[in-house]
């Protein structure tokens, strides 16, 4: 969704907009309409709210997120200083 589609139902929802992201204004319309504040927060690529109306643009928010964490789990440990002695 484009951000003057989201302005638009922020301000629907008597939600001040000035200076804030898009994050911030679609996790206030979420609190706003009684849901969980939880857009871009599918770290792990796995949502269970099915017929909400960001999931589509919460997946692609949530995609650096998506890959830092994979990066993280892919990553080598590093050696610790005791193992390197011997």
């Amino acid at each position: 969704m484009k951000m003057p589609q989201v302005r638009e139902i922020a301000k629907r929802h008597r939600i001040t907009i000035a200076k804030t992201t898009k994050l911030q204004l679609i996790q206030a319309i979420q609190l706003a309409e009684g849901n969980f504040s939880c857009y871009a927060s599918a770290s792990e690529g796995e949502c269970d709210q099915l017929s909400c109306v960001w999931r589509t643009d919460c997946f692609i928010a949530s995609k650096p997120k998506l890959k830092i964490a994979q990066t993280k789990k892919n990553k080598p440990k590093k050696k610790s200083k005791a193992s390197k002695k011997k």
